[in-house]
């Protein structure tokens, strides 16, 4: 194995930036239920928030 220079602070930027949402996926797998439905009123509203904190577009 090649030896590797690693980045740390842009490694952990690009991990902070990563977003993932199940009701982005197939049809099929997407959360049932009147608890997920609110979810997805409430995550992206919180992300932004999160995101606005650190200086950061949504």
């Amino acid at each position: 194995v090649k030896h590797q220079i690693i980045d740390f602070d842009q490694q952990y930027d690009s991990a902070e930036n990563l977003r993932f949402s199940p009701w982005n996926g197939l049809v099929v797998h997407r959360p049932v239920g009147a608890l997920n439905r609110l979810r997805n009123i409430v995550y992206p509203i919180v992300a932004k928030y999160r995101y606005q904190k650190r200086g950061l577009n949504y």
